[in-house]
């Protein structure tokens, strides 16, 4: 078989693979791994099928193929490790996506103001309010940033510690105290969820 012809059957397999029909331990990884896609990340049949077969286009792995094995056996392999790459990409993504959302509810939260309530925290980039209402979700958020966080580390959050120097208080290397908060961040999106405040 040539390349075209290989593409063309390829079509096939590609869809009896996503057809949850195989009952092979592959098959099983194949639709649990498709599942996971489409609730966690809420990604569609259509876009998850969309993306591998173009990946399986753009990387000519239709190239790889032997022809004394199957071609529905390559297929359902190159299926398989498409789908761990793409959620090795979504889970990627979705962390970049929760870390630049969770800087802006900091930015939000943690501005500016000489608010006395709040200076009790050591901390003097604090919620700007106008309303009594802006008050209370602003102590609340504090106490929050703050109970998860620490003082420490969120003065260090605020930019009112170098993050180099704190590191080195700790007797942590730079990287790996760098690591740390953003583990912190990551879980706080949690935290403000279940206080009410989810983040998208």
């Amino acid at each position: 078989m040539n390349s075209a012809d290989i593409i063309d059957e390829s079509v096939e397999y590609f869809e009896k693979a996503f057809s949850k029909k195989g009952k092979l331990d592959i098959n099983r990884q194949i639709h649990k791994k498709l599942d996971l896609l489409r609730e966690y990340f809420e990604l569609s049949e259509d876009e998850i099928f969309q993306e591998l077969f173009e990946g399986y286009l753009e990387k000519k792995l239709y190239q790889k193929y032997k022809e004394e094995k199957a071609l529905s056996t390559f297929i359902t392999y190159c299926v398989k490790y498409g789908l761990n790459d793409l959620h090795k990409k979504q889970k990627t993504r979705n962390s970049r996506d929760k870390e630049k959302s969770l800087e802006s509810v900091l930015d939000s939260v943690l501005c500016d103001t000489g608010n006395r309530h709040l200076n009790e925290f050591g901390i003097s980039r604090l919620i700007e309010f106008t309303t009594p209402e802006d008050l209370v979700i602003s102590m609340e958020l504090i106490k929050l940033v703050t109970a998860h966080f620490g003082i420490f580390d969120a003065k260090v959050l605020l930019e009112q510690e170098d993050l180099q120097t704190a590191a080195a208080s700790l007797s942590m290397s730079y990287d790996v105290y760098r690591k740390r908060l953003l583990r912190k961040k990551l879980s706080f999106v949690d935290v403000l969820e279940q206080a009410g405040y989810p983040i998208h």
